[in-house]
Protein backbone atom coordinates (compact mmCIF):
# COMPACT_ATOMS: atom_id res chain seq x y z
CA UNK A 1 0.00 0.00 0.00
CA UNK A 2 0.77 3.71 -0.82
CA UNK A 3 1.92 5.40 2.94
CA UNK A 4 1.58 3.68 6.36
CA UNK A 5 0.64 0.44 7.39
CA UNK A 6 -3.38 0.12 7.85
CA UNK A 7 -4.66 -1.42 11.30
CA UNK A 8 -5.38 -4.70 9.95
CA UNK A 9 -1.74 -5.37 8.47
CA UNK A 10 -0.02 -3.97 11.91
CA UNK A 11 -2.36 -6.69 13.62
CA UNK A 12 -1.78 -9.27 11.03
CA UNK A 13 2.21 -8.30 11.18
CA UNK A 14 2.13 -8.60 14.77
CA UNK A 15 0.49 -11.92 14.87
CA UNK A 16 3.10 -13.21 12.45
CA UNK A 17 5.87 -11.81 14.75
CA UNK A 18 4.43 -13.55 18.22
CA UNK A 19 4.15 -16.85 16.10
CA UNK A 20 7.72 -16.31 14.10
CA UNK A 21 9.80 -15.56 17.85
CA UNK A 22 9.28 -19.04 19.37
CA UNK A 23 10.75 -20.39 15.65
CA UNK A 24 13.46 -18.41 15.61
CA UNK A 25 14.36 -18.74 19.70
CA UNK A 26 14.75 -23.05 19.19
CA UNK A 27 16.84 -21.91 15.83
CA UNK A 28 19.20 -20.02 18.04
CA UNK A 29 19.34 -22.54 20.54
CA UNK A 30 19.99 -25.28 17.90
CA UNK A 31 23.13 -23.73 16.44
CA UNK A 32 24.33 -22.64 20.19
CA UNK A 33 24.03 -26.33 20.95
CA UNK A 34 26.11 -27.04 17.71
CA UNK A 35 28.64 -24.86 18.41
CA UNK A 36 29.40 -25.97 21.75
CA UNK A 37 29.43 -29.66 20.25
CA UNK A 38 31.48 -28.62 17.54
CA UNK A 39 34.41 -26.74 20.54
CA UNK A 40 34.08 -30.40 21.99
CA UNK A 41 35.28 -31.67 18.78
CA UNK A 42 37.87 -29.07 18.28
CA UNK A 43 39.00 -29.92 21.68
CA UNK A 44 39.25 -33.26 20.81
CA UNK A 45 41.33 -32.66 17.98
CA UNK A 46 43.64 -30.66 19.69
CA UNK A 47 44.20 -33.29 22.48
CA UNK A 48 45.08 -36.27 19.61
CA UNK A 49 47.53 -33.38 18.09
CA UNK A 50 49.30 -33.41 21.91
CA UNK A 51 49.61 -37.11 21.93
CA UNK A 52 52.11 -36.69 18.71
CA UNK A 53 54.95 -33.93 18.62
CA UNK A 54 55.45 -34.91 15.13
CA UNK A 55 52.06 -33.95 13.98
CA UNK A 56 50.98 -31.19 16.65
CA UNK A 57 48.82 -28.66 15.32
CA UNK A 58 48.27 -30.80 12.06
CA UNK A 59 44.76 -30.72 12.63
CA UNK A 60 44.07 -26.98 12.71
CA UNK A 61 46.03 -26.80 9.71
CA UNK A 62 44.31 -29.63 7.43
CA UNK A 63 41.11 -27.82 8.37
CA UNK A 64 41.96 -25.05 7.30
CA UNK A 65 43.91 -26.17 4.09
CA UNK A 66 40.60 -28.60 3.16
CA UNK A 67 37.98 -25.56 3.77
CA UNK A 68 39.70 -23.55 1.71
CA UNK A 69 39.13 -26.12 -1.36
CA UNK A 70 36.25 -26.89 -0.82
CA UNK A 71 34.89 -23.19 -1.00
CA UNK A 72 36.93 -23.14 -4.32
CA UNK A 73 34.48 -25.72 -5.26
CA UNK A 74 31.14 -23.83 -4.37
CA UNK A 75 29.93 -26.91 -2.31
CA UNK A 76 26.73 -26.11 -0.27
CA UNK A 77 26.76 -24.92 3.35
CA UNK A 78 25.92 -28.59 4.79
CA UNK A 79 28.25 -30.07 2.43
CA UNK A 80 30.91 -27.85 4.16
CA UNK A 81 29.84 -28.35 7.68
CA UNK A 82 30.57 -32.42 7.07
CA UNK A 83 33.81 -31.73 5.40
CA UNK A 84 34.96 -30.01 8.13
CA UNK A 85 33.97 -32.42 10.80
CA UNK A 86 35.58 -35.32 9.20
CA UNK A 87 39.04 -33.30 8.77
CA UNK A 88 38.68 -32.33 12.09
CA UNK A 89 38.16 -36.04 13.18
CA UNK A 90 39.99 -37.76 10.44
CA UNK A 91 42.83 -39.01 12.80
CA UNK A 92 40.26 -39.98 15.91
CA UNK A 93 40.82 -43.94 15.06
CA UNK A 94 44.78 -43.61 16.21
CA UNK A 95 42.99 -43.53 19.94
CA UNK A 96 43.74 -47.38 19.36
CA UNK A 97 46.80 -47.18 17.96
CA UNK A 98 49.73 -48.22 20.74
CA UNK A 99 51.93 -45.31 22.03
CA UNK A 100 54.53 -47.72 20.86
CA UNK A 101 53.62 -47.87 17.26
CA UNK A 102 52.19 -43.82 16.71
CA UNK A 103 55.37 -42.28 18.51
CA UNK A 104 58.15 -45.11 17.05
CA UNK A 105 61.19 -43.02 15.87
CA UNK A 106 62.14 -45.64 13.30
CA UNK A 107 60.31 -47.25 10.38
CA UNK A 108 57.38 -49.59 11.68
CA UNK A 109 57.66 -53.00 10.96
CA UNK A 110 55.17 -54.90 8.48
CA UNK A 111 52.70 -55.83 11.53
CA UNK A 112 52.88 -52.45 13.04
CA UNK A 113 52.24 -51.29 9.96
CA UNK A 114 49.08 -53.41 9.35
CA UNK A 115 48.17 -52.24 12.93
CA UNK A 116 48.53 -48.29 12.30
CA UNK A 117 46.46 -49.11 8.67
CA UNK A 118 43.13 -49.90 11.02
CA UNK A 119 42.64 -46.62 12.36
CA UNK A 120 40.61 -45.19 9.61
CA UNK A 121 38.15 -48.25 10.29
CA UNK A 122 38.61 -47.52 14.16
CA UNK A 123 37.68 -44.11 13.20
CA UNK A 124 34.73 -45.12 11.82
CA UNK A 125 33.34 -47.64 14.35
CA UNK A 126 33.79 -44.25 16.86
CA UNK A 127 32.17 -42.15 15.14
CA UNK A 128 29.29 -44.42 13.32
CA UNK A 129 26.79 -44.09 16.73
CA UNK A 130 26.72 -40.36 16.63
CA UNK A 131 23.96 -39.90 13.71
CA UNK A 132 24.99 -36.10 13.27
CA UNK A 133 28.41 -37.33 12.33
CA UNK A 134 27.55 -40.08 9.87
CA UNK A 135 28.70 -38.33 6.75
CA UNK A 136 31.89 -37.36 8.72
CA UNK A 137 32.16 -40.96 9.60
CA UNK A 138 32.31 -41.63 5.96
CA UNK A 139 35.14 -39.25 5.28
CA UNK A 140 37.38 -40.64 8.75
CA UNK A 141 37.26 -44.08 7.08
CA UNK A 142 38.17 -43.26 3.39
CA UNK A 143 40.48 -40.83 4.05
CA UNK A 144 43.66 -42.49 3.51
CA UNK A 145 42.40 -43.85 -0.10
CA UNK A 146 43.71 -42.97 -3.41
CA UNK A 147 42.16 -41.58 -6.98
CA UNK A 148 43.69 -44.84 -8.81
CA UNK A 149 42.37 -47.28 -5.89
CA UNK A 150 46.10 -47.99 -4.07
CA UNK A 151 44.67 -46.80 -0.84
CA UNK A 152 43.45 -48.05 2.09
CA UNK A 153 41.23 -49.31 3.94
CA UNK A 154 39.13 -50.46 1.11
CA UNK A 155 40.90 -49.84 -1.92
CA UNK A 156 38.05 -47.18 -3.08
CA UNK A 157 38.91 -46.04 -6.51
CA UNK A 158 37.50 -42.70 -8.07
CA UNK A 159 34.39 -41.32 -7.39
CA UNK A 160 33.44 -43.98 -5.46
CA UNK A 161 35.67 -42.31 -2.55
CA UNK A 162 33.59 -39.93 -0.75
CA UNK A 163 34.15 -36.47 -2.40
CA UNK A 164 35.33 -35.06 1.31
CA UNK A 165 37.93 -37.51 1.45
CA UNK A 166 39.27 -36.80 -2.07
CA UNK A 167 39.13 -32.83 -1.09
CA UNK A 168 41.30 -33.77 2.25
CA UNK A 169 43.99 -35.95 0.33
CA UNK A 170 45.16 -32.79 -1.42
CA UNK A 171 44.96 -30.75 1.70
CA UNK A 172 46.68 -33.63 4.19
CA UNK A 173 49.23 -33.93 1.70
CA UNK A 174 49.91 -29.84 1.23
CA UNK A 175 50.32 -30.15 4.91
CA UNK A 176 52.66 -32.79 5.34
CA UNK A 177 55.20 -31.61 2.81
CA UNK A 178 55.27 -28.09 4.10
CA UNK A 179 55.50 -28.75 7.75
CA UNK A 180 58.05 -29.32 10.38
CA UNK A 181 59.20 -32.64 10.81
CA UNK A 182 61.76 -33.88 14.00
CA UNK A 183 63.58 -35.49 10.77
CA UNK A 184 63.46 -32.52 8.42
CA UNK A 185 62.31 -29.19 7.62
CA UNK A 186 59.35 -28.17 6.50
CA UNK A 187 59.44 -27.75 2.31
CA UNK A 188 58.65 -25.09 0.23
CA UNK A 189 55.58 -24.56 -1.47
CA UNK A 190 56.45 -25.00 -4.61
CA UNK A 191 58.07 -28.68 -3.83
CA UNK A 192 54.24 -29.22 -2.20
CA UNK A 193 52.90 -27.81 -5.69
CA UNK A 194 55.36 -30.18 -8.14
CA UNK A 195 54.64 -33.57 -6.15
CA UNK A 196 50.85 -32.96 -6.00
CA UNK A 197 50.61 -32.11 -9.22
CA UNK A 198 52.58 -35.39 -9.73
CA UNK A 199 49.69 -37.26 -7.87
CA UNK A 200 47.11 -35.61 -10.41
CA UNK A 201 44.87 -38.46 -11.64
CA UNK A 202 46.52 -41.60 -9.50
CA UNK A 203 47.17 -40.34 -5.74
CA UNK A 204 44.76 -37.39 -6.54
CA UNK A 205 40.92 -36.43 -7.85
CA UNK A 206 42.13 -33.88 -10.96
CA UNK A 207 39.83 -31.92 -10.13
CA UNK A 208 40.94 -31.08 -6.61
CA UNK A 209 44.48 -30.95 -8.27
CA UNK A 210 43.25 -28.18 -10.38
CA UNK A 211 41.50 -26.09 -7.98
CA UNK A 212 44.48 -26.31 -5.33
CA UNK A 213 46.49 -24.43 -8.12
CA UNK A 214 44.09 -21.95 -8.25
CA UNK A 215 44.58 -20.72 -4.90
CA UNK A 216 47.89 -18.53 -4.85
CA UNK A 217 50.92 -19.16 -2.83
CA UNK A 218 50.69 -16.21 -0.42
CA UNK A 219 46.72 -17.21 0.61
CA UNK A 220 48.04 -21.18 1.70
CA UNK A 221 50.90 -19.08 3.89
CA UNK A 222 47.26 -16.96 5.39
CA UNK A 223 45.45 -19.94 6.16
CA UNK A 224 48.49 -21.33 8.11
CA UNK A 225 49.32 -18.49 9.71
CA UNK A 226 46.00 -18.01 10.93
CA UNK A 227 45.37 -21.70 12.05
CA UNK A 228 48.53 -21.97 14.41
CA UNK A 229 49.83 -18.13 15.12
CA UNK A 230 47.70 -15.67 14.89
CA UNK A 231 45.97 -14.90 18.56
CA UNK A 232 42.56 -14.76 17.58
CA UNK A 233 41.64 -15.45 14.36
CA UNK A 234 38.12 -14.94 12.59
CA UNK A 235 35.16 -16.78 13.65
CA UNK A 236 34.52 -20.54 12.85
CA UNK A 237 32.10 -21.47 9.85
CA UNK A 238 28.88 -21.81 10.82
CA UNK A 239 28.52 -25.71 11.49
CA UNK A 240 24.31 -26.44 12.33
CA UNK A 241 22.52 -25.74 8.46
CA UNK A 242 19.89 -27.43 10.38
CA UNK A 243 19.42 -29.13 14.13
CA UNK A 244 21.41 -32.27 14.92
CA UNK A 245 20.32 -35.36 15.46
CA UNK A 246 19.67 -36.42 18.90
CA UNK A 247 22.37 -38.72 20.35
CA UNK A 248 22.48 -39.71 23.62
CA UNK A 249 25.92 -40.32 23.70
CA UNK A 250 26.53 -36.56 22.79
CA UNK A 251 23.97 -34.95 24.93
CA UNK A 252 25.57 -37.22 28.11
CA UNK A 253 28.70 -35.95 26.94
CA UNK A 254 27.87 -31.76 26.71
CA UNK A 255 26.05 -32.25 29.95
CA UNK A 256 29.34 -33.26 31.40
CA UNK A 257 31.32 -30.50 30.05
CA UNK A 258 29.10 -27.62 29.77
CA UNK A 259 27.57 -24.82 31.62
CA UNK A 260 23.71 -25.47 31.08
CA UNK A 261 22.57 -22.02 31.10
CA UNK A 262 25.43 -20.28 28.49
CA UNK A 263 26.46 -23.78 26.31
CA UNK A 264 30.06 -22.84 27.56
CA UNK A 265 32.24 -25.21 28.87
CA UNK A 266 31.78 -25.49 32.50
CA UNK A 267 34.54 -24.93 35.28
CA UNK A 268 35.26 -28.69 35.58
CA UNK A 269 36.39 -29.18 31.75
CA UNK A 270 38.24 -25.64 32.13
CA UNK A 271 40.27 -26.78 34.97
CA UNK A 272 40.99 -30.44 33.40
CA UNK A 273 41.99 -28.37 30.41
CA UNK A 274 44.51 -26.09 31.56
CA UNK A 275 46.06 -28.77 33.57
CA UNK A 276 46.82 -30.73 30.12
CA UNK A 277 47.37 -27.66 28.23
CA UNK A 278 50.11 -26.72 31.06
CA UNK A 279 51.83 -30.02 30.37
CA UNK A 280 52.12 -29.95 26.84
CA UNK A 281 53.83 -26.94 27.12
CA UNK A 282 56.40 -27.54 29.52
CA UNK A 283 57.07 -30.66 27.33
CA UNK A 284 57.18 -29.00 23.69
CA UNK A 285 58.28 -25.46 25.00
CA UNK A 286 54.86 -23.61 23.87
CA UNK A 287 53.33 -20.84 26.08
CA UNK A 288 49.84 -20.77 27.33
CA UNK A 289 47.42 -17.85 28.35
CA UNK A 290 44.35 -17.47 30.34
CA UNK A 291 42.22 -14.74 30.40
CA UNK A 292 39.42 -14.22 33.42
CA UNK A 293 37.10 -11.54 32.72
CA UNK A 294 33.60 -10.14 35.18
CA UNK A 295 30.98 -8.72 33.30
CA UNK A 296 30.98 -4.80 35.17
CA UNK A 297 28.02 -4.13 37.69
CA UNK A 298 25.89 -7.30 36.73
CA UNK A 299 24.49 -7.60 40.12
CA UNK A 300 22.77 -4.04 39.90
CA UNK A 301 21.99 -5.22 36.52
CA UNK A 302 20.23 -8.05 37.49
CA UNK A 303 18.57 -5.94 40.08
CA UNK A 304 17.55 -3.53 37.43
CA UNK A 305 15.90 -6.41 35.09
CA UNK A 306 15.39 -9.74 36.55
CA UNK A 307 17.18 -12.71 36.45
CA UNK A 308 15.75 -13.80 32.84
CA UNK A 309 16.81 -10.82 31.17
CA UNK A 310 20.89 -11.53 33.31
CA UNK A 311 20.77 -14.94 31.84
CA UNK A 312 19.60 -13.93 28.30
CA UNK A 313 22.52 -11.18 28.73
CA UNK A 314 25.34 -14.10 29.87
CA UNK A 315 23.87 -16.18 27.08
CA UNK A 316 24.85 -13.02 24.42
CA UNK A 317 28.14 -12.60 26.16
CA UNK A 318 29.32 -16.32 25.27
CA UNK A 319 28.20 -16.09 21.44
CA UNK A 320 29.95 -12.96 21.68
CA UNK A 321 33.18 -14.83 22.88
CA UNK A 322 32.89 -17.59 20.61
CA UNK A 323 32.91 -15.06 17.18
CA UNK A 324 36.21 -14.01 18.38
CA UNK A 325 38.19 -16.87 18.96
CA UNK A 326 40.21 -19.94 17.42
CA UNK A 327 38.92 -23.08 16.90
CA UNK A 328 41.27 -24.55 19.00
CA UNK A 329 40.51 -21.96 22.08
CA UNK A 330 38.00 -22.82 25.16
CA UNK A 331 35.69 -20.82 26.68
CA UNK A 332 34.18 -21.70 29.94
CA UNK A 333 31.87 -20.35 32.60
CA UNK A 334 34.16 -20.11 35.67
CA UNK A 335 31.56 -18.57 38.40
CA UNK A 336 28.20 -16.59 37.94
CA UNK A 337 29.55 -13.90 36.01
CA UNK A 338 32.81 -15.11 35.43
CA UNK A 339 34.21 -16.56 32.33
CA UNK A 340 37.46 -17.82 31.11
CA UNK A 341 39.26 -18.19 27.40
CA UNK A 342 41.98 -20.54 27.10
CA UNK A 343 44.51 -19.32 24.47
CA UNK A 344 46.75 -22.88 23.92
CA UNK A 345 50.08 -21.07 22.24
CA UNK A 346 49.68 -17.97 22.66
CA UNK A 347 52.28 -14.92 24.61
CA UNK A 348 51.06 -12.71 26.96
CA UNK A 349 50.79 -9.60 24.17
CA UNK A 350 49.11 -12.48 22.23
CA UNK A 351 46.55 -12.66 24.97
CA UNK A 352 46.48 -8.96 25.47
CA UNK A 353 45.21 -8.26 22.27
CA UNK A 354 42.87 -10.74 22.69
CA UNK A 355 41.24 -9.09 25.69
CA UNK A 356 40.82 -5.83 24.27
CA UNK A 357 39.00 -7.65 21.28
CA UNK A 358 36.95 -9.67 23.41
CA UNK A 359 35.90 -6.22 25.91
CA UNK A 360 35.31 -3.92 22.30
CA UNK A 361 32.72 -6.62 21.13
CA UNK A 362 31.14 -7.45 24.23
CA UNK A 363 31.22 -3.48 24.69
CA UNK A 364 29.71 -3.14 21.16
CA UNK A 365 26.79 -5.44 21.19
CA UNK A 366 23.47 -4.37 21.84
CA UNK A 367 21.97 -5.68 24.61
CA UNK A 368 18.07 -5.79 25.05
CA UNK A 369 18.19 -3.85 28.30
CA UNK A 370 21.39 -1.36 27.97
CA UNK A 371 24.86 -2.14 27.35
CA UNK A 372 27.28 -4.00 29.71
CA UNK A 373 30.96 -4.44 29.80
CA UNK A 374 33.51 -6.68 31.10
CA UNK A 375 36.90 -6.20 33.02
CA UNK A 376 39.62 -8.60 31.84
CA UNK A 377 42.69 -10.01 33.74
CA UNK A 378 45.63 -12.30 31.64
CA UNK A 379 48.12 -13.91 32.64
CA UNK A 380 50.38 -16.62 30.77
CA UNK A 381 52.84 -19.37 32.27
CA UNK A 382 55.74 -18.33 30.28
CA UNK A 383 55.67 -15.35 32.51
CA UNK A 384 56.75 -17.08 35.85
CA UNK A 385 57.97 -20.10 34.12
CA UNK A 386 56.18 -23.34 35.24
CA UNK A 387 53.28 -23.73 36.87
CA UNK A 388 50.16 -25.31 37.96
CA UNK A 389 46.85 -24.91 37.27
CA UNK A 390 45.96 -23.57 40.29
CA UNK A 391 48.81 -20.57 40.02
CA UNK A 392 47.60 -19.81 35.94
CA UNK A 393 44.41 -19.26 37.93
CA UNK A 394 45.09 -16.98 40.33
CA UNK A 395 47.38 -15.21 38.48
CA UNK A 396 44.49 -14.14 35.99
CA UNK A 397 42.25 -13.25 38.92
CA UNK A 398 44.95 -11.17 40.49
CA UNK A 399 44.92 -9.20 37.40
CA UNK A 400 41.50 -9.07 37.00
CA UNK A 401 41.52 -7.51 40.65
CA UNK A 402 43.88 -5.31 38.98
CA UNK A 403 41.43 -4.30 36.14
CA UNK A 404 38.58 -3.56 38.38
CA UNK A 405 40.17 -1.04 40.26
CA UNK A 406 41.74 0.45 37.28
CA UNK A 407 37.98 1.34 36.36
CA UNK A 408 36.98 -1.68 35.08
CA UNK A 409 35.92 -2.07 31.24
CA UNK A 410 39.71 -2.61 30.51
CA UNK A 411 42.14 -4.88 30.41
CA UNK A 412 44.70 -5.92 32.88
CA UNK A 413 48.35 -8.18 32.30
CA UNK A 414 49.96 -10.06 35.48
CA UNK A 415 52.93 -9.24 36.33
CA UNK A 416 55.09 -9.57 39.47
CA UNK A 417 54.22 -6.55 41.09
CA UNK A 418 50.92 -8.05 41.58
CA UNK A 419 51.84 -11.05 43.74
CA UNK A 420 50.25 -9.56 46.73
CA UNK A 421 47.48 -7.98 45.54
CA UNK A 422 44.18 -8.84 47.77
CA UNK A 423 41.82 -11.07 45.30
CA UNK A 424 38.53 -9.60 44.24
CA UNK A 425 35.67 -8.90 46.78
CA UNK A 426 33.31 -11.70 45.55
CA UNK A 427 36.45 -14.42 46.58
CA UNK A 428 39.84 -15.74 45.66
CA UNK A 429 37.74 -19.05 44.61
CA UNK A 430 34.41 -18.52 43.09
CA UNK A 431 31.72 -21.47 43.44
CA UNK A 432 31.83 -23.68 40.51
CA UNK A 433 28.96 -23.33 37.94
CA UNK A 434 27.84 -26.49 36.50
Amino acid sequence: HAGAFRPDDVLLLETLAAQLAPAVENAQLFRDLGASYDHTLDALAAALDARDKETEGHSRRVVAFTLALARRMNLPEEELATIQRGAILHDIGKIGVPDAILLKPGPLTDEERAIMRNHPEWGRRILSGIPFLAGAAEIVRAHQERWDGAGYPQGRKGEAIPLGARIFAVADTFDAITSDRPYRAGRSYAVARAEIEAGRGTQFDPRFVDAFRQIPEDEWSRLRAEAISTPIAAGPLPLWAEPPAASPELEELHRLIADRLTGAHNRSYLEGFVARELQRSARYGHGISLVLLDVDDFKAYNEAHGPAAGDEALRRLVRQLRRNVRSADVIARYAEDEFAVVLPETDAEGARLAGEKFRIAIESHAFPHGGLTVSLGVANCAIAGGMSTDVLIAMADQALADAKRRGRNGVSVWGPEMAELPKPTEGAVPAAVE
